[in-house]
């Protein structure tokens, strides 16, 4: 018999349990069942608890009314541990069973489920700081379009059985994860031949996926990699995965791009186990990120190969940014393996920070080509594209367009293979020839230094071999006139501008010439005696060199060099006609006087 809405709502009051509304007021107890059948084989036919379906029954019965179904609990009733639009429920199935096409479910409390994001529907799983662990399967299968939030943050997805992921997304499915940690945490790979027992991908794709900053995939396993992207996919249907950002740490390798994957990274930070960071074997571009190799790892930060002449596994690798560091000597930036005899393999690396061994070059058999980025190994002169070059500056080899490098070195030494390498400092450049076994440098420009000998500063110039010293501006000295440039201290050789800058020595300094200033003429003052055809005299200076120790300049010198002393000089002379005159006049007043 049908109770109404009032009364039902009684009876689950006086009993003091809780109970569930469905959001579908129309249900009836045959829909609810069949809503239980559908979310039972979603579950990969795993038994679904019935404090999980959407109906939970009291005493074995569900009464309902024409406006909707109200299930009663007995003490055996689960908490809600999901809400959609303020409804509460006891699964998570049940939420997503009560969404028509697009919806969010909330979690309110830890649950342990596997859940399925069926095709058609739209979900968004608000992990709201809680976790979520799959009972048998996946922990979340996605068929249909999955968002996963983490509005409060700390939300985790667990998966604690082998074979068996945290989130397994399936072909043409989309998943966008922006938040919470996704994790095996009773994965027990020992290396890469021994399982232990319980090891699987933490994340496997096999649709669209893409990671936002606020996601993180961990694995600490050294059996599986951690996350899978394409290998049951085809050339009509590959894998996407795009991460924009995230920490990724953790599996044998940490991301593993598989036979049609297309895989791009344009942040994150990434961390392996054992082998590799990045391992691909389609197609792979990385814009940006972190990626390094743990202490215990083995092989290589980035991974690029095909697998023989199979077209699911091409082997291209972009890298256009991101700072890519080993942790010991044995660890190589970059290793291409097996049979890479794939006419498409190819790895390109047009920029990014490179820290280790680019190769081991023993075992580098793809083709690299680099046009661009910035390294510690020296060894990257060997792979780089024509019209490329590499300069050593501030303790690192800098690839770039070859004119521009050779602008700004100053030295180039050619190793024994060939290659050249391009340097700012001499003695950076004397240490890699001896280092290598290589020529000794070659200087490139030269250093042309101006001593203006105590007058105004002239600034240096760093000269191209073959090209010219530009005159500079004529220096200044108060008191002297500038005679030209000069080899030489002595001030003897001049220099000619007209000259080219040869290679013969990599630094060298122009003098600069200096003459005492000619003097004005200098007339005594009227007096008595100012027609006195020696106080009328001009007095000439002669103009020498004064270059401060040119010793056998300044022994010419039998003059005053200043025009300020010739001036003092004139007037002391004035000085005296005029006391001469006085005196003269006096001794005629004393004669008259007497």
């Amino acid at each position: 018999m049908a109770l109404s809405t009032a009364v039902a709502l009684a009876m689950a009051a006086s009993l003091s349990v809780p109970f569930t509304a469905y959001a579908d007021e129309d249900a009836n107890a045959s829909q609810e069942a069949t809503q239980q059948e559908e979310t039972t084989a979603a579950n990969d036919g795993s038994v679904t608890n019935n404090e999980e379906t959407a109906t939970v029954k009291a005493t074995g019965e569900t009464e309902a009314d024409a406006k909707g179904a109200i299930a009663l609990h007995s003490n055996e009733s689960a908490q809600a541990v999901a809400e959609v639009d303020g409804m509460k429920y006891a699964s998570i199935a049940a939420a997503i069973a009560a969404i028509d096409a697009k919806g969010t479910v909330t979690l309110l409390g830890d649950v342990t489920e596997d859940v399925t994001i069926p095709e058609g529907k739209a979900i968004t799983l608000d992990l709201n700081g809680k976790k979520l662990t799959n009972k048998a399967s996946h922990t979340i299968t996605n068929n249909g379009t999955l968002t996963v939030t983490d509005s409060i943050g700390d939300g985790v997805v667990d998966n604690i059985t082998h074979a068996k992921a945290a989130l397994s997304n399936a072909v043409g499915a989309t998943a966008t994860l922006e938040g919470g940690t996704f994790m095996r945490s009773k994965e027990a790979g020992k290396d890469g031949n021994n399982s232990g027992g319980n090891s699987y991908y933490t994340i496997e794709n096999y649709g669209s996926m893409s990671f936002g900053s606020g996601a993180s995939v961990e694995n600490a396993g050294h059996f599986s990699s951690m996350i899978r992207n394409g290998g049951k996919n085809t050339a009509e249907s590959p894998a996407e995965m795009t991460i924009n950002g995230g920490t990724f740490s953790g599996g044998i390798n940490t991301i593993k791009n598989d036979d049609y994957g297309n895989l791009t990274i344009n942040d994150g930070d990434f961390d392996n186990t054992s082998q590799y960071v990045i391992m691909n074997w389609s197609k792979a571009t990385i814009n940006n990120g972190t990626f390094k190799t743990s202490s215990k790892a083995t092989s290589a930060v980035l991974f690029n190969s095909s697998y023989g002449n199979d077209p699911a596994d091409i082997g291209s690798l972009e890298v256009n940014g991101g700072t890519f560091t080993t942790n010991s000597a044995a660890q190589p930036v970059l290793t291409n393996y097996y049979d890479a005899n794939n006419t498409a393999t190819s790895t390109v690396i047009n920029n990014g920070i490179f820290n280790g061994d680019l190769v081991n070059e023993s075992e580098h058999k793809g083709p690299l080509s680099v046009s661009g980025g910035t390294f510690t190994d020296p060894a990257v002169a060997k792979h780089l594209k024509s019209g490329k070059a590499v300069l050593f500056n501030d303790g690192k080899y800098a690839v770039g367009n070859k004119d521009a490098v050779k602008g700004d070195a100053t030295y180039s030494v050619t190793n024994t293979d060939g290659t050249v390498v391009y340097f700012t400092d001499a003695q950076a450049a004397n240490d890699y020839a001896k280092e290598s076994g290589a020529q000794a440098p070659v200087v490139l420009k030269v250093t042309v230094n101006f001593d203006s000998n105590q007058g105004t500063a002239v600034d240096s110039q760093l000269v191209a071999v073959g090209d010219k010293v530009a005159k500079p501006a004529d220096p200044t000295k108060k008191g002297y006139t500038f005679s030209g440039w000069f080899t030489d201290k002595d001030c003897t050789k001049a220099y000619h501008f007209d000259a080219a800058v040869d290679n013969t020595q990599p630094e060298f300094t122009l003098y600069a010439g200096w003459k005492a200033a000619a003097p004005s003429t200098v007339q005594p003052g009227a007096g008595d005696n100012g027609n006195n055809s020696s106080a009328n005299a001009n007095v000439n200076v002669n103009t020498v060199n004064d270059n401060g120790d040119n010793a056998a300049s300044e022994a010419k010198a039998t003059t005053v060099k200043t025009g300020d002393n010739l001036a003092l000089i004139g007037g002391a002379i004035a000085l005296i006609a005029v006391a001469a005159a006085a005196v003269a006049g006096f001794a005629l007043r004393r004669r008259k006087m007497n």
